[in-house]
């Protein structure tokens, strides 16, 4: 029988390509793509000819930029490249990442920008100390040189062309000798600036000349984008495509065997993710450690573990970490019987993954910390430099004094820092992968809810309420099943109900009480928290007219849960409708959410509350939760959310009222 090319054997693979409108040169983006992955390449709107920090100030205008996207997405690209160097480096790195969300806002997939592209090419290579040559005037040059050193690339030498038109025209021997002329003894790496400046067939040339990599635009940009995909670029020659990062070097050379990793071609189990997913995740945090001159960050927290690897156990109670690297691939330290199966249940490779002897489980005198961070030195991932900086999540709740102490010993003369909750951060805005998990723990946060609020009767143990509860968050939905929440079910009821945080005894409901619920529903560790009240027999006058104060009050917020608002702006909202009632609240009226690991739900990033200066954008999700504690009686409403173009979209639908059971 033929075969025919018109039946791939494999699913089809395209990336979107937005380009300058004077673009030239995309037959030279072809070059470095593999046969089997097509590029569906667009342009933005016609800017004046002459390139000037003015037009290219355009070119990187996310709201010019943002609108071609509709442009790309019919053919459902895997990845998106903004290819315009100065476009996306001119307004700096702040720019830069409001151009990426703009893009990923408008629904293009896994996104990068040449110049962040040119970033993680650096960091790849383990270059910090860079020459640059570009065809600009002197003042769009010294912009990129500007943005580089933002991101902790040092510039010792900069040369220009001068050139405000068809830098397409530019032939390869002039190219060449101006990478020769920028050059500087103590540039690592000498990097080409421009998408529209030919230099395919110059590179590997230059590289063998000068002895040190020479990265372009175009190279970085089409070896960043297919990384995302988990592909390998082309270029025969040329070091970028061709060289591990100095951290996989070093693992693949002195891989030790003290992981046993039969298991690690075992299913997941889970609902998959879009292919480079995590590829994109993990390009995010680099930058934002780019930003800070991190040279390697230390994970702890299961949630941004997870965020990071898909790797998800109950092995948070002993030290694992997951050690990140300013550019190139993290490496996870656990317990050797968890570190064991770790591959098959995440997207961690077995030379990507370490188990530190049970000898050092739960002893006074060693700590396993100083077991990881001697292999994480061996392996090129931490370094005992003085220009070393290394950050901790040193709020982390799973990443105690005795790990730090081990840690900071073990690299005495770096400096360790917090991370300032770094990955938490970019957690923030939610991947549309992600929304749908926050919406599917919506669904099941509202079965349990249902569930508790039938189940609250006179005579019943709250014990036994709380068994009812548990039984529905695991049992999920019928398309879904539960996971196990970060928090267990609260309970307050009675006199008690004043006082928030409080879960069960084995007391009897009793008729004439209220009882506030707050659970969670979780689905593959994506949390859905709600919060309802509900009353046994009529309910006291105060209690009424609470509730009916707090619904007014939630329609109020949630109408301010919206893009452009901060979260002063909500928590205003809020207060705005419950004073003329002669009631307030302190404390916040809701957090962000999203992955969750005991002993909280809660991302620990920002707060619906006064002083609050972070803008909302569509993707973050919040648990925005109205409670009123008084003394001897309280109130409690909540709504998990999701921040839309359109405003906050409510994850679950129960009736936002207290329920009277009589």
């Amino acid at each position: 029988m033929q075969h025919h090319p018109s039946h791939p054997s494999s699913p089809r693979l395209g990336i979107g390509v937005i380009v300058p409108a004077d673009m030239a040169l995309d037959r030279e983006l072809w070059r470095w793509t593999p046969p089997d992955i097509s590029l569906y390449v667009t342009r933005l709107p016609a800017t004046p000819p002459a390139v000037t920090l003015e037009t290219v100030s355009l070119m990187g205008d996310p709201t010019l930029v943002a609108p071609t996207v509709s442009e790309l997405l019919p053919a459902e690209p895997a990845a998106t490249l903004y290819a315009c160097t100065s476009g996306s480096f001119v307004r700096g790195l702040a720019g830069e990442r409001e151009l990426v969300g703009s893009l990923e806002s408008a629904g293009a997939p896994l996104v990068v920008t040449t110049s962040g592209a040119m970033l993680a090419a650096l960091a790849h290579l383990g270059v910090t100390t860079v020459a640059v040559a570009t065809p600009y005037d002197a003042v769009i040059t010294e912009r990129l040189a500007a943005f580089l050193n933002q991101a902790g690339v040092r510039v010792v030498a900069t040369r220009q062309l001068g050139l405000s038109s068809h830098i397409w025209r530019v032939p390869y021997a002039e190219t060449a000798e101006l990478v020769r002329a920028a050059d500087h003894p103590d540039a690592e790496a000498v990097l080409v600036s421009c998408t529209n400046l030919p230099t395919y067939d110059l590179i590997a040339e230059l590289e063998d000349d000068l002895g040190k990599p020479v990265v372009t635009a175009n190279q970085a940009s089409m070896w960043a984008v297919l990384r995302l995909l988990g592909r390998n670029a082309a270029g025969s020659g040329q070091r970028l495509p061709s060289t591990e990062s100095l951290p996989e070097k070093h693992a693949r050379a002195q891989r030790r065997d003290q992981v046993d990793v039969a298991g690690c071609d075992q299913p997941r189990g889970q609902e998959p993710l879009p292919h480079g997913e995590h590829a994109h995740r993990l390009s995010r945090v680099q930058a934002a450690m780019g930003a800070r001159s991190l040279s390697a960050l230390v994970v702890s927290d299961p949630a941004n573990i997870y965020y990071l690897t898909g790797y998800d156990a109950w092995s948070f109670y002993t030290p694992q970490c997951l050690v990140v690297p300013a550019g190139g691939e993290p490496h996870f330290f656990a317990r050797a019987m968890d570190a064991a199966g770790a591959c098959g249940i995440s997207e961690l490779r077995p030379d990507q993954v370490d188990g530190y002897p049970e000898s050092l489980v739960h002893r006074p005198d060693v700590h396993p910390y100083e077991w990881i961070v001697e292999q994480a030195r061996d392996r090129g991932l931490l370094s005992d430099d003085p220009r070393s900086v290394v950050a901790v999540e040193g709020d982390a709740h799973f990443f105690s004094a005795r790990g730090y102490q081990a840690l900071s010993a073990g690299i005495p003369a770096a400096t360790v820092v917090d991370s300032r909750e770094l990955v938490n951060w970019v957690r923030l805005v939610k991947s549309e992968a992600e929304q749908s998990r926050l919406r599917v723990a919506g669904q099941v946060a509202e079965q349990a809810m249902r569930v508790a609020l039938d189940e609250v009767a006179a005579g019943r143990r709250q014990c036994d309420v709380a068994a009812e509860i548990l039984a529905a968050q695991a049992r999920g939905t019928a398309e879904h099943g539960g996971a196990y929440p970060a928090i267990v079910a609260m309970m307050p009821t009675g006199a008690s109900a004043g006082t928030p945080h409080l879960t069960w005894s084995d007391a009897k409901l009793v008729d004439g009480e209220a009882t506030t619920i707050e659970l969670a529903g979780a689905f593959e560790r994506y949390h859905a928290p709600l919060a309802r009240t509900v009353m046994l027999g009529a309910p006291p006058r105060r209690l009424a007219d609470t509730a009916a104060i707090i619904t007014d009050a939630m329609a109020a917020t949630l109408a301010a849960v919206k893009p452009g608002a901060t979260g002063a702006d909500v928590h205003a909202a809020f207060n705005a409708t419950i004073a003329p009632h002669g009631l307030t609240k302190e404390s916040r009226c809701g957090y962000s959410i999203g992955i969750g690991y005991p002993p909280d739900w809660g991302e620990r990033t920002v707060s619906l509350r006064p002083g609050e200066h972070t803008v909302l954008e569509p993707g973050m999700a919040f648990h925005v939760i109205l409670g009123i504690w008084m003394d001897g009686w309280g109130y409690e409403l909540s709504e998990p959310v999701l921040v839309t173009a359109a405003g906050a979209e409510r994850l679950t639908q129960l009736p936002q009222e207290l329920t009277v059971r009589k």
